[in-house]
């Protein structure tokens, strides 16, 4: 209810700056112009509350209309409007207010005002002092939070550009002492190499119209879920032109006495004087002036890349942008403020920047200060799409918001490496960086192989240039010899895809006629996944030095799509050490010894029933073989309030065979040993058996010792029985499908009910919804489990790698404040000693483009949440202190005790085996 609290009241904060219905008509703007009181009330009751309602209740759950009516009236008071008598002062002002309570900064950085000032609790009320960070969490995810940085800085005397140096998108949460602690190096640990770009870069990108590229797709500018469906890809294409033209209009006609922005349009666009008159111009000018307008921009009224040439004409630019350079300097308004190009900022910046001075002194540029606003609209619903907030969880959700917030055009190349890990050295703290990739869309070991090679190649060639190019201390006039800073270290974890079988249910074993055959089920993708490894081990063990920098294998994407039980015989193949070799016999140098895998697994993240989150933990830990040193990816089921999930999940739906399996697991937990208080194992074994007649029909023979071993032997590759592939034998099989008579069936046993495993009749049973009524006499139950497998994984040294805002936007938690991470882990902070409690964790930002974040950031999260929950500040921070080191100390990547010059001598060699 927080939270939800909370981001109704960002929403309605951020609306004017986010919404195309603002950009269709600016509501506030209405309003301000209604003079008289009847007048004024009439507009805001019988409109504008209505579009606010309808607004909200896109994304959130409204409870209280009366609640709603209230926030407005706060923020957007009639005094205000009235005493600022111009909708741009009064948008200045109100975004001037958050600023002041949200900014700051410390040692030339940007950083988040986590204490309270003086007026605040006028504007943002209660949310003040600490609250203020769950605020920002939401916020940031929410809104362009861009404006408020630049806000503050010209508030604040300011008024250079040059102030913006060293300020990309994020800003510093970590307070003095905290940032002391995460000086000394963190590392990241769990994040995706599509999405370790942020928002400002795709939106640098779209800001730059290419003819012979890629177009963007129209799906990726709207999401029917949230109502996002505006058809945007126009808007976007109109908004690049506006930039480029209000940047030169800024940089070249600024200061000009009542020079204004439609001046300049009609001088050069709608007349464009000496100049022949080309039709683009009357286009460019007709399409400002729908924008200032709020009409629709619709599919066939402009060739946007043609008057993208034409502007670039008129303003004399000549050269092309080149997607092989460095995106993140790579930007058409370089080639408008050149003055600015040496500030360590993105040319958004400085043009956000030069637009609100520009505004501060010209508010009767009426027509520039509406033109501004929609730009800034049509950004903010763009974010909107890339970047998930807390409206719906889920990882299917997740999905959407993933594909949209990487389409970016250059994917495995060496300029999209050098992106990434440029945005990601940003962070000065980083010292450590693993980036998971995929295997690409082959098919064959081979393939594999070569888009390893590939990939690789590419990434290690960014790396080499980024230090050359960025961490060179000085070069020997003399010698050459060159001397360089410390650069982080990297490294790449591959992960396989979980995927759905395309063909379940429609399955046979009996036909059953080959290694890979479609007729098992998942066997298709299980062979798949094995091919990945074994081709991602032939090159480890191919060139010397390379299993330095392949560090492991994952397993990602949608939980649901694909059980554990798919990847265990994956995970052993891969283990297995007599596939393996210890060094590479033929080299005597330094490089020759292999590093063996690291292995982690996503699980526990996105369930439809929190048994089945920890058992698919429990079910990896086991089966998989892990041990100390092996991770597991969010494992938020294992750590998350049982009693608050039960309050939020009081019936459930899920597959009936997900539901027998976690019967038969909690069954198989009691069996051997594990004391349970409130457990019923008369009840469990009824409702195991009860299942099991819905899905095999006949359960003649079936017991649940037998059914328990038929799940077990899942994680086992499975093996036909050759003497069950004849219904006409002299045996008569038992009953494997309702299509065999009756007269031929007998008891069934183990070895048939895991054949029924991969069988049409009993998978479409096993798929089949039912719900299920979770009580809350459960709730003692399912927290002893939770404790039993926190207590194993905490024994074997297995780390959970925590994701705070992904695991508050994809999970079962209320607010960053309830995050799990201390539920794992309350050693130096709790008294008790108690094995379930002492879980090793390490904290990571997952997703940077989807939850516009870093890992500092995230650290400063629980960092404030420990704060909020009592603790003192100590203790804090010599437990985030300790986490911090986990990170490190249990990242795949080694420490050698290499400086940045040996290890560009190693990439250098690997570089040459690659090449040839």
């Amino acid at each position: 209810m927080f939270r939800n609290k909370m981001d109704i009241m960002l929403k309605l904060i951020v609306m004017p700056f986010t919404e195309y219905d603002f950009y269709e008509k600016d509501y506030i703007e209405e309003l301000s112009n209604k003079e008289l009181i009847e007048e004024y009330k009439l507009y805001l009751n019988n409109v504008l509350f209505k579009k606010v309602y309808n607004i909200i209740n896109k994304t959130q759950r409204i409870n209280n209309l009366d609640e709603i009516n209230l926030l407005f009236n706060k923020f957007y008071s009639r005094t205000e409007l009235i005493k600022e008598n111009n909708i741009t002062s009064f948008y200045m002002w109100f975004i001037s207010k958050l600023s002041k309570s949200l900014i700051s900064h410390r040692n030339g950085r940007i950083a988040l005002k986590y204490w309270e000032s003086d007026g605040e609790e006028d504007f943002i009320g209660p949310y003040k002092g600490i609250n203020k960070v769950a605020l920002w969490n939401s916020l940031n995810r929410m809104f362009t939070t861009d404006l408020l940085v630049i806000r503050y800085l010209i508030d604040n005397n300011m008024n250079n550009e040059a102030y913006l140096d060293g300020y990309y998108s994020s800003i510093m949460l970590e307070d003095l002492q905290l940032e002391q602690v995460l000086k000394k190096g963190v590392a990241e640990t769990h994040i995706h190499k599509g999405a370790a770009i942020n928002f400002y870069i795709s939106w640098q990108q779209l800001m730059t119209i290419r003819k012979k590229v890629k177009n963007h797709k129209d799906e990726l500018f709207f999401d029917d879920v949230i109502g996002k469906n505006l058809g945007l890809k126009n808007y976007v294409a109109a908004m690049a032109i506006v930039r480029l033209l209000m940047a030169y209009f800024l940089e070249v006609y600024e200061g000009k006495n009542n020079y204004t922005f439609d001046k300049y349009l009609e001088e050069n666009f709608k007349n464009p004087g000496f100049e022949k008159n080309d039709q683009r111009d009357n286009e460019i000018y007709k399409l400002f002036k729908v924008i200032c307008e709020g009409e629709q921009i619709l599919n066939d009224d402009y060739r946007f890349s043609n008057l993208w040439d034409r502007c670039k004409e008129k303003l004399k630019i000549k050269s092309n942008i080149n997607i092989n350079k460095n995106l993140i300097q790579e930007d058409i308004l370089n080639n408008i403020f050149y003055k600015e190009k040496n500030i360590k900022t993105a040319m958004e910046n400085v043009f956000l920047f030069k637009c609100i001075s520009y505004m501060d002194n010209n508010k009767n540029d009426s027509f520039f200060c509406k033109v501004f606003w929609q730009y800034i609209r049509i950004k903010n619903e763009v974010f909107q799409l890339k970047v998930q907030g807390n409206s719906i969880r889920g990882l299917v959700n997740f999905v959407n918001y993933f594909k949209r917030s990487t389409d970016i055009e250059v994917d495995n190349s060496k300029e999209y490496w050098k992106i990434i890990m440029l945005n990601q050295f940003q962070n000065a703290h980083l010292k450590k960086l693993e980036l998971r990739s995929g295997f690409g869309s082959g098919n064959s070991v081979e393939e594999f192989r070569l888009h390893i090679k590939n990939t690789l190649k590419s990434f290690l060639e960014a790396y080499r240039e980024i230090i050359n190019d960025s961490y060179v201390l000085r070069i020997d006039g003399s010698t050459g010899d060159v001397s360089y800073r410390e650069a982080p270290n990297v490294g790449l974890v591959f992960h396989m895809i979980k995927d759905v079988d395309k063909k379940e249910p429609e399955k046979c074993w009996q036909n059953y006629c080959g290694v890979e055959d479609k007729e098992l089920h998942f066997k298709e993708l299980q062979e798949k996944y094995k091919r990945q490894v074994e081709a991602l081990n032939d090159v480890r063990e191919e060139i010397p030095g390379l299993s330095e920098y392949i560090l492991g294998i994952d397993a990602a994407s949608i939980e649901n799509n694909t059980e554990p039980w798919v990847f265990a015989p994956v995970y052993e193949e891969a283990r297995d050490s007599s596939r393996s070799k210890i060094v590479h016999i033929a080299n005597s140098t330094s490089m020759n010894r292999i590093k063996s895998l690291g292995f982690t697994f996503h699980v526990g993240e996105d369930f439809r029933h929190i048994m089945t989150g920890i058992r698919r933990i429990d079910e990896v830990v086991e089966h998989f073989k892990f041990h100390a040193g092996d991770r597991i990816g969010h494992g938020m089921a294992l750590g998350i309030n049982v009693d608050s999930w039960i309050n939020n999940n009081k019936i459930v739906i899920l597959p009936r065979g997900e539901y027998l399996e976690n019967l038969l697991w909690i069954w198989g937990i009691y069996k051997d040993g594990n004391y349970i208080k409130s457990f019923d194992m008369g009840y469990l074994e009824q409702e195991i058996m009860k299942n099991c007649e819905k899905i095999y029909i006949n359960i003649e023979g079936i017991t649940v010792y037998n059914i328990w071993k038929a799940y077990r032997k899942k994680f086992k590759a499975f093996e036909v029985n050759e003497t069950y592939k004849s219904f006409e034998q002299e045996h008569q099989n038992v009953l494997f499908c309702r299509y065999v008579k009756e007269s031929q069936t007998k008891l069934w046993n183990e070895e048939k009910l895991t054949h029924a495993q991969h069988c049409q009749i009993y998978l479409e049973k096993m798929i089949e919804p039912i719900q299920v009524e979770i009580k809350s006499e459960d709730a003692e139950m399912i927290s002893q489990i939770q404790k039993i497998v926190a207590s194993k994984i905490s024994s074997l040294g297995i780390i959970v790698e925590t994701n705070p805002t992904s695991n508050v936007a994809i999970g079962e938690i209320e607010n960053i404040f309830e995050h799990y991470a201390y539920n794992l882990n309350q050693r130096g902070l709790s008294a008790e000693i108690k094995l379930e409690k002492a879980v090793m964790i390490t904290i990571n930002s997952d997703d940077p483009s989807v939850f516009n974040t870093n890992v500092s950031n995230e650290f400063a999260y629980i960092f404030y949440s420990l704060q909020e929950k009592g603790y003192s500040r100590e203790d804090i921070l010599i437990w985030i202190d300790k986490i911090r080191r986990y990170g490190m100390e249990y990242s795949f990547i080694d420490d050698r005790g290499l400086n940045t010059k040996q290890r560009i001598e190693e990439i250098e060699v690997i570089l040459k085996h690659l090449k040839s």
